[in-house]
């Protein structure tokens, strides 16, 4: 399990931008899970192991800028959880070739890689002087689209 939530412990995210608005200095991290949430599955196929893990709560930060009616701009940070989070992926082990000499070594590929998080288990929260009004409105939004753009670079 360290070897894969190894990649993912902290990864940052390009910026995303979206009407109105804008993340910057995407931070995500997604801890280790407990064991007895995981499985694991040899697959002769690809000479490897597929790996589920559900139950995973992942985190996000970023800054964020928000223009909303045209005349209110809110700026901040944005705190977001993502809980009951599933990861499937998918080992293979190999060999590669060390050049100049053409020795062979171990090597270890990522076959796929997936995360999969439903909206209605996601919270935000915002550290600024954003009105609740304005709040809502972002957060309904991110919900629909824009944390799906966030998570797929992971």
């Amino acid at each position: 399990m360290p070897v894969i939530f190894d990649l993912v412990r902290q990864v940052n995210v390009s910026d995303v931008t979206f009407d109105s608005g804008k993340f910057s200095n995407i931070n995500v991290s997604i801890p280790e899970p407990m064991i007895d949430t995981s499985e694991l599955k040899l697959n002769s196929e690809t000479n490897g192991v597929d790996v589920t893990s559900d139950q995973i709560t992942a985190y996000a930060q970023a800054d964020f800028k928000y223009t909303y009616a045209v005349l209110l701009t809110a700026t901040g940070q944005a705190n977001i959880t993502f809980n009951k989070v599933k990861i499937e992926a998918q080992l293979n082990a190999g060999t590669q070739e060390v050049s100049p000499s053409g020795e062979l070594v171990p090597k270890i590929s990522c076959g796929k890689y997936n995360i999969i998080y439903n909206p209605d288990d996601v919270v935000i929260t915002f550290s600024s002087g954003i009105s609740s009004s304005i709040a809502n409105a972002l957060v309904n939004y991110l919900k629909a689209s824009i944390l799906q753009d966030v998570m797929k670079q992971v």
